[in-house]
This record gives C-alpha cells, sequence and structure tokens, in this order.
C-alpha cells in the first residue's frame, strides 16, 4: 500500500497545473502521486509538495501505479522512469492508455539526458521530461 501523506491549506497552491485545472480531493487539496525510488530525493519532494498544500501519495519502487493511480486520482503525476519493480515508460504507456487514468497530467523524470527517453515519454503523452539534476525545487513548481 502506498504512503499517503495530507497536506496544509489549499492557501497559495496554484489552481492550474501546466495550463491544466488541477483536481482536487475530497477536502478540497490537490493530490500529487510521486513515483521515486531515491529516498532523498522522493522526501525532498514529499516536503515541498506538502508545504504547498497537496495531499502526497508516494510509490517507492513503481509497483501497483495503476492501481494506486486509480484509486488516488491524483492532479498530476511526477514519475521517474528508472525504477526497481517497473519501467517508468511502461507506467507511463499504462496510465496513459487506460480510460481512469489517462487524463491524469505525467511529469516524468530521470537522471538520463538521452534524447530517446526523453522523445519516448513525451510521444507516451508526458506533460514534460526533467533530468532531476538539473532543475532546482523551485523549477519543481506546478
Amino acid at each position: 500500500e502506498p504512503a499517503r501523506r495530507r497536506a496544509g491549506s489549499w492557501l497559495g497552491v496554484p489552481s492550474k497545473i501546466n495550463g491544466m485545472s488541477a483536481r482536487k480531493m475530497r477536502s478540497g487539496e490537490p493530490a500529487i502521486f510521486i513515483i521515486e525510488d531515491e529516498p532523498c530525493y522522493r522526501e525532498i519532494l514529499v516536503t515541498k509538495f506538502m508545504r504547498e498544500g497537496f495531499v502526497v501519495t508516494v510509490s517507492s519502487d513503481g509497483s501497483d501505479c495503476l492501481g494506486i493511480a486509480s484509486r488516488v486520482r491524483p492532479s498530476v503525476v511526477l514519475l521517474d522512469l528508472i525504477l526497481p519493480a517497473a519501467d517508468g515508460l511502461t507506467i507511463l504507456k499504462d496510465l496513459k492508455a487506460d480510460p481512469g487514468t489517462r487524463i491524469i497530467p505525467v511529469i516524468t523524470g530521470s537522471n538520463s539526458d538521452k534524447h530517446r527517453d526523453r522523445i519516448a515519454g513525451l510521444s507516451l503523452g508526458a506533460r514534460k521530461y526533467l533530468i532531476k539534476s538539473n532543475v532546482s525545487l523551485d523549477e519543481a513548481s506546478l
């Protein structure tokens, strides 16, 4: 079962994510699903988005991401492409193929700057591809 954390208030959090209106949880807060295996980076992201008012759900290995996303219905998914239990591009393909999750914006990230990974992610429906080592936390704001 994924870790789930409740964030603070909705105040100060943008109502749009990459030009799309953010869906909110019943509590009125936006939700983010972070799929990241690197513990330090994951905790930094969790802390950042909780401070911005997001309800945060986490998967540390990429297993059952489609099921989790279907249940949680997050406003956005941050997806690491290199995971221990699953391939990030396969997860992205599954998310975009499923009618219940296809409209959820997905931002992919990796420390790889391989052009083919970027093109593959964007062609499968990712909204953005980030090279994690080149992005500051301020730039990671939605």
